[in-house]
């Protein structure tokens, strides 16, 4: 992927908050989803490194949706300890945020969680509300106006979501087991829409 000559590309925060009537749907996200996981966990295991500052901002999309990671392991070289900008912040896993230690692969895993609920609302982290976990799905649903689309890949997503943003560090899954979740979402959309359109009489 690094060796792409990356033609035209946008960043993931000027394409989830746009003006637009509605979020991206769902096959971008999906997409963007898998594509982000798969950078994490190739920078987790094959890099042995850590992001440290994932968030939409450092996330650039291809004509195509492809998404691309940037600012990887340049935490470590800068000061942001002085950094309030709110949505920054937030993206901050609570052990990093309290005691200013340094990133973590862990916290890359929350930085994620935060990252798919702005993905799925087009909601910026500071426009998250404080809610508890079962109150997420409905509020995610709200945010999407969805149009009566099969929402199961969504509950999934959700649900990948809140893991993913556990406050005990120790409680989130790895970038390989989250890669390995979003493809199983991925692998159940496609068989849905198989027998959707089986049933509808649809061939591809």
């Amino acid at each position: 992927m690094a060796s792409q000559l990356i033609v035209s590309v946008k960043r993931l925060d000027a394409c989830s908050r746009s003006t637009r009537a509605r979020p991206l749907h769902r096959t971008s996200c999906l997409k963007i989803a898998e594509e982000v996981a798969q950078g994490l966990a190739y920078i987790h295991q094959a890099s042995k490194l850590t992001h440290g500052n994932l968030k939409s901002s450092n996330v650039l999309l291809g004509s195509d949706f492809e998404a691309y990671l940037t600012d990887y392991s340049l935490i470590a070289l800068a000061d942001i300890s002085s950094d309030d900008d709110p949505d920054s912040v937030r993206y901050k896993a609570p052990e990093v945020r309290k005691s200013a230690r340094r990133a973590t692969p862990g916290s890359d895993v929350y930085a994620y969680g935060i990252l798919l609920l702005e993905l799925l609302t087009s909601k910026p982290p500071s426009q998250h509300p404080h809610l508890s976990p079962p109150d997420v799905p409905d509020w995610v649903r709200a945010m999407r106006e969805d149009d009566n689309e099969e929402d199961r890949w969504l509950a999934m997503l959700v649900d990948l979501a809140s893991i993913c943003s556990l406050t005990s560090p120790e409680q989130r899954p790895s970038m390989r087991q989250i890669l390995k979740m979003i493809q199983d979402i991925l692998d159940n959309t496609m068989v849905e829409n198989n027998k959707r359109d089986a049933h509808t009489g649809y061939y591809h």
